[in-house]
């Protein structure tokens, strides 16, 4: 449990969007890997991803300022060892083609969501003296270099900046590509190609990542 040492044991494990995709195979990884873990679990729908008694589901729309106040009250409440936001999504297709209000659901849950709930936690030091990591879930669709298709995705400059300065507790950011989930349409070019990854094997390596003392992008600490 050598890697486990550097951010401690999974206690009080909270997940945003947990309902499926990565989020959910992620919350079911560290539940085999930690069965004494104890979860909240935030995301629009529910599903038996874990045992009642390990854990509680707390319906949200985060898309909603109102529901990302309401989780930052909960995360006070349950006192997390460790924040995963796995939550977000977004149009694929041609930029224009898609609905302005899609566009701006996916600023909101991926980008805007995640600034929120950051700066509260890093406003409650006091509050949550036991926070031992902040992770996020991005994209290297299109957090990296530009992706056509997928233009509402883009994290990299708020989580590498607060890394930088030094925050009391861990914040990392995972940025898996294209995944086997129904965000990505069957006829979509990277499917034809063969460059899709299951969730299941995203989130085996996001835990391992996790737990590994490294910088919050992946490079070497």
């Amino acid at each position: 449990m050598e890697r486990a040492k550097y951010i401690g044991l999974m206690k009080n494990v909270l997940v945003f969007g947990a309902s499926r995709g990565l989020g959910c195979a992620l919350t079911q990884e560290i539940y085999k890997q930690f069965p004494e873990c104890r979860f909240l679990l935030i995301a629009r729908t529910t599903n038996d991803v874990i045992p009642e008694h390990v854990g509680r589901w707390a319906q949200m729309d985060l898309s909603r300022p109102s529901s990302q106040a309401s989780a930052c009250e909960e995360m006070i409440v349950f006192q997390p060892s460790h924040v995963i936001y796995a939550a977000g999504g977004g149009p694929y297709g041609l930029f224009e083609a898609k609905a302005i209000d899609s566009h701006l659901w996916a600023t909101e849950v991926n980008y805007l969501a995640v600034l929120r709930i950051l700066h509260f936690a890093l406003q409650a030091r006091k509050k949550m003296p036991g926070l031992k990591q902040f992770a996020v879930v991005g994209s290297a669709v299109a957090g990296k270099a530009p992706d056509p298709m997928a233009s509402s995705y883009a994290l990299r400059g708020l989580i590498g900046s607060v890394a930088l300065e030094k925050p009391w507790f861990d914040v990392k950011l995972y940025e898996p590509g294209y995944m086997d989930t129904d965000l990505l349409p069957k006829n979509s070019w990277p499917r034809t190609k063969g460059i899709v990854s299951s969730p299941n094997d995203e989130a085996k390596k996001m835990l391992h990542f996790l737990q590994a003392k490294t910088t919050w992008d992946g490079g070497l600490a």
